[in-house]
This record gives structure tokens, C-alpha cells and sequence, in this order.
């Protein structure tokens, strides 16, 4: 017998796509779902506070979508 939760279980951590709106990642998430192709996953230092990613855009480098892209991130980094 198999119950029918188990057909559509999703386990792991939450990613900022399933944050509410208003928050700080939802939004960044949001923006670079709009001109982001693929990134990387996270390497982060020792002490665990610094992260370093690759984010590949849809747009080439000079277009200015690129360029508001790379803004959001800074913006989005305290």
C-alpha cells in the first residue's frame, strides 16, 4: 500500500523561489529568473560568511539587461 502523498513528496531545503514575496531572496530570485541561464552552486570560505558563484546571463555582456542583472546581486549582497 502506497499513500498518496508519497507520489507527489518533495523533500530537501526550501529555495527562495518558495519564499513569500516580500523577502529580500524571493525578490533577487525573481529578478535574475528573468535573465539568468544557469548558476553555479555556492562555494563558500571556511568561515562559512562568504560565498562565490557563477551566474550565466541570457543577454551578452554589454546589453543592459547584463548590466541590471549584475546590480540586483550587489544590490541583494549586505
Amino acid at each position: 500500500m502506497i499513500a498518496v502523498p508519497v507520489l507527489d513528496l518533495q523533500l530537501g531545503t526550501s529555495w527562495d523561489a518558495a519564499k513569500p514575496t516580500f523577502t529580500t531572496e524571493r525578490g533577487t530570485y525573481d529578478d535574475l529568473a528573468q535573465g539568468v541561464v544557469s548558476v553555479s552552486s555556492a562555494r563558500f570560505n571556511a568561515a562559512g560568511d562568504t560565498a562565490v558563484f557563477a551566474a550565466v546571463p541570457a543577454t551578452g555582456p554589454s546589453d543592459t539587461t547584463t548590466k541590471d542583472i549584475v546590480h540586483t546581486i550587489r544590490k541583494a549582497v549586505p
